[in-house]
């Protein structure tokens, strides 16, 4: 009993998976993060784009 206890405290298979999932994590949350800033970015371009053609349309300038 005490071997299998042994050689189940020395097996690292279980390591790799819990490795790449923090990895998987990791990567995840970069790309919600960049999605956001960047999705921020454009609402802002389109309301500026939006205001300019209205203005131009309706012959503000």
């Amino acid at each position: 009993m005490g071997i299998g206890l042994t050689r189940f405290l020395k097996d690292e298979s279980g390591a790799t998976a819990i490795e790449y999932s923090l990895m998987l994590g990791l990567v995840v949350l970069a790309i919600v993060g960049s999605v956001e800033l960047l999705s921020s970015s454009l609402s802002n371009m389109y309301l500026f784009v939006s205001s300019s053609v209205t203005g131009v349309v309706q012959g503000g300038g």
